[in-house]
């Protein structure tokens, strides 16, 4: 049985209509709403009434089904969400630092580098603080489940909301030149829907490393077989017959890193490029 209210307060609560026995569990318990990810009060209460003996001439003591008989605790709820990536960042900087004292973060260190990178709305720093919480989760146990999916949606969702800075020219394409000229068909760079997606992740390449974006071989003007050098029976380049692929080089191992990162958070496909230093990008959304 569940219900979305009580004592007057919006709540997703549930119960077992035929008790759970010690060491069982219960289904999976879900509810969906509309905000983002928040700090929550959860109470948990078992099957624990208090019966008077029928002999008995005492009155039985009140007990608080709520305060009296129930284990307090915190978990992920959602809240309504701030309207200006300034309130987003404070309030993810409060999120994490909570995270941090509820011992779901478990790393001094981290704490004080999320905290950082919390402190105002720039683009860069709010990144950092994903690609931070993402290390963490890799490398250990120092994040906890709670904590990364408190955290993680919400950096996401200032990102969103948070404007990279203005560039005249953020994307270079080192081999675009030979390419379109020595193809008879000429080219152009990608399907007109990737082009803005493109263009959104040089921005925020830009942002962070002061350096433009290296993106080539994307697509011929019409289409089909990226036949440079008249190689029909070569499968390379297969996904560049559409426009909507694109390879993007000259990386670090961090600015992969972070590539890959800008590029899944954007819902989209990636495949592993053969050559150090590249990323194939996939942009396959319907027209």
């Amino acid at each position: 049985m569940t219900w979305t209210s009580y004592r007057g307060h919006n709540v997703a609560g549930w119960t077992a209509i035929r008790g759970v026995a010690p060491g069982d569990s219960t289904p999976t318990l879900t509810f969906q709403a509309t905000g983002v990810p928040g700090i929550g009060t959860a109470w948990f209460s078992g099957d624990s009434g208090v019966y008077a003996d029928p002999a008995d001439t005492v009155a039985a003591p009140f007990y608080d089904e709520l305060n009296d008989l129930s284990v307090k605790t915190f978990t992920i709820g959602v809240d309504v969400a701030p309207t200006t990536s300034t309130a987003l960042a404070a309030r993810l900087q409060t999120q994490s630092d909570s995270a941090c004292a509820l011992g779901w973060i478990t790393s001094s260190s981290l704490c004080s580098t999320l905290h950082t990178n919390s402190a105002n709305d720039s683009y860069a720093t709010i990144n950092q603080f994903g690609v931070s919480l993402d290390s963490a989760r890799s490398a250990g146990s120092a994040v906890s489940d709670a904590a990364y999916w408190l955290l993680k949606p919400n950096a996401t969702y200032v990102l969103a909301h948070t404007t990279p800075p203005a560039l005249s020219a953020d994307i270079t394409g080192d081999t675009a030149t030979s390419i379109y000229t020595a193809h008879p068909s000429g080219g152009v760079p990608a399907y007109s829907y990737m082009i803005p997606t493109l263009d959104s992740l040089a921005a925020k390449f830009h942002a962070v490393y002061s350096a433009n974006l290296q993106v080539n071989d994307m697509s011929l003007r019409y289409g089909g077989k990226f036949d440079l050098d008249t190689l029909w029976g070569d499968t390379a380049h297969v996904e560049h017959r559409l426009g909507r692929s694109a390879d993007i080089s000259s990386l670090t191992a961090a600015q992969y890193a972070n590539v890959v990162f800008w590029w899944k958070n954007a819902g989209f496909g990636l495949y592993f490029h053969p050559e150090a230093g590249k990323a194939h990008l996939r942009d396959w959304r319907n027209p």
